[in-house]
């Protein structure tokens, strides 16, 4: 009877030990889904900024944007072709 008595208590023990564990371990699991989903929204807010800065440096680095750019700023196409008549030597014998 005794014995009985040990082992009923023990399993007891052993059934409220594994609810308290698995309550712990559901604890920290919706911890980390809380976390994944703020990391998760974060990603989701960098990769559109990337996105939409991609498109502004394609925008920004066509050669139309960079002509239109020149020409506000002043600049203009050269028309006259800069040629040497003769070679410019690379060496000079000494």
């Amino acid at each position: 009877m005794k014995k009985h008595q040990i082992l009923i208590a023990l399993i007891i023990l052993s059934v409220m030990g594994l609810i308290v564990t698995r309550t712990a371990v559901l604890n920290n699991l919706s911890i980390a889904g809380l976390k994944l989903g703020k990391i998760q929204t974060e990603l989701d807010s960098v990769r559109l900024e990337n996105s939409r800065l991609k498109k502004e440096l394609l925008k920004l680095s066509s050669l139309n944007y960079i002509s239109s750019q020149a020409s506000l700023l002043g600049f203009v196409e050269g028309k006259g072709n800069f040629t040497f008549n003769k070679p410019i030597p690379l060496a000079i014998k000494q």
